[in-house]
């Protein structure tokens, strides 16, 4: 098992493959296993030339935990990654963040754009411009005693994914309760910033209206994957050949 220490907590992470170094950054109450292993992210990955390097965010996994949602400030994760490049290593590498990864993804590109080739943001879209209450929601699921109390269909499918793993409900409680800031252009005006890539499955929820968030970071992608919603985009084929399509042409 790999690990490091970056501001007080222990980080999990898991390499495979040679190449140019691309960083995975998994979902809220999911796991590097789950949001990239069994979907093949790995060998997908890998197979095209890439140094996989994937990490538990704090929090999740195999990672340190807390029940303080100041631990899981947006700000302090995106620095796990940056702390994990230095750890290795590695000068710059592609960004690659699912949901939550995708919001990490965000804060490193404003914090340390010049440390990555190209972002790869997954499953966000306009929410990200605006207070995030959806994010309360989750911090009830993930603490209420009696999940067959919750009635919201959110609350319940989050609530059952995280059960589904060997996680820490009140881990992921404070997380889901994290401090958090829109993001606004401010975050990237006059910065040098690498490729952006915004993709989302065309029924996902949580990640309409991806052009409001594409007007805040200059020279950003958008793209749809057809008749999919936030959790069966994760591994789809054809979120798989997008991906790797941008990938190429950065």
């Amino acid at each position: 098992m790999s690990h490091f220490f970056h501001d007080d907590f222990e980080i999990h992470f898991e390499m495979a493959g040679e190449g140019v170094p691309i960083i995975l950054v998994h979902g809220f109450a999911s796991s590097l296993v789950k949001n990239w292993r069994e979907p093949g992210w790995f060998d997908t990955l890998s197979k095209s030339g890439f140094q996989v390097i994937a990490l538990d965010n704090r929090g999740h996994g195999k990672s340190g935990k807390s029940h303080d949602p100041a631990d899981y400030d947006n700000d302090r994760m995106a620095m796990d990654v940056v702390a994990l490049l230095d750890y290795l290593g590695i000068a710059r590498a592609h960004y690659f963040g699912y949901s939550m990864g995708a919001l990490i993804g965000l804060r490193a590109l404003a914090l340390a754009p010049q440390r990555f080739h190209s972002f790869v943001l997954a499953g966000i879209g306009g929410n990200a411009t605006k207070p995030q209450q959806h994010l309360n929601k989750l911090s009830t699921a993930m603490s209420i005693a009696d999940p067959t109390q919750l009635t919201d269909p959110m609350q319940i499918a989050f609530r059952a994914f995280a059960q589904s793993q060997p996680n820490d409900l009140l881990s992921l409680a404070a997380c889901a309760a994290r401090p958090r800031i829109p993001t606004g252009n401010a975050d990237y005006v006059g910065q040098s910033l690498p490729p952006v890539l915004l993709i989302a499955g065309e029924n996902d929820e949580l990640a309409q209206d991806m052009d409001q968030l594409a007007a805040m970071i200059p020279g950003t992608t958008c793209v749809i994957v057809p008749r999919r919603n936030h959790m069966t985009a994760v591994g789809d084929k054809q979120t798989k050949q997008l991906v790797l399509e941008f990938l190429d042409r950065v």
